[in-house]
């Protein structure tokens, strides 16, 4: 299974990785540090996310604003009849995910580069038109899920503020804006 073997390996890398850093010289003087971030980028649709950070590890919440259809939309109850016409398999809402994210700081602290895996969620539905009322129905619900990669880079250009760029395979490109608040 491709799936878990990919997913084994990338947490295998991130332990390992993170090792060796841990008494990294600190350049700024800010070791030990909790940074806040918000990024945003465009791949087919805008995206954005809010990210932490504390030494070597991060959380980012990732949200894509994808969807195809609207809750508003349709009714979202089964066609009472059988006298439809598909209209096809749609993305309802958007697209909501976490990543895990790893810092590596080599001997200083002004560049760090990072790298993580994540896990997205968004609803897919089979989207029908009634051919009696002309009316929208939802005839099937099913949650898809992603396992996207990041990587970046962050610049410290400041004790208190950080620039960033990274590629997220689902997100794609975006540009980051760091706070250090510790």
């Amino acid at each position: 299974m491709k799936f878990n073997r990919t997913i084994l390996v990338s947490f295998f890398l991130i332990i390992v990785l993170s090792f060796p850093c841990q008494g990294a010289n600190n350049f700024w003087g800010v070791h030990e540090s909790v940074q806040l971030w918000i990024s945003g980028g465009v791949n087919d649709c805008f995206t954005g996310s809010l990210g932490f950070r504390q030494n070597n590890f991060g959380l980012e919440v990732g949200y894509c604003f994808n969807g195809e259809m609207s809750k508003k939309g349709f009714l979202d109850y089964p066609c009472p009849h059988y006298d439809y016409t598909v209209i096809g398999i749609k993305r309802v809402g958007n697209t909501l995910g976490i990543d895990l994210l790893y810092f590596y700081s080599p001997n200083n602290y002004i560049f760090s580069v990072y790298g993580g895996i994540g896990v997205y969620a968004e609803d897919q539905s089979k989207i029908v038109r009634s051919n009696v009322t002309g009316w929208l129905y939802r005839n099937g619900c099913d949650p898809k899920f992603y396992f996207p990669f990041s990587v970046g880079i962050k610049y410290l250009f400041d004790k208190k503020y950080e620039m960033g760029l990274g590629y997220h395979t689902l997100r794609g490109f975006n540009a980051q804006f760091s706070l250090v608040v510790k």
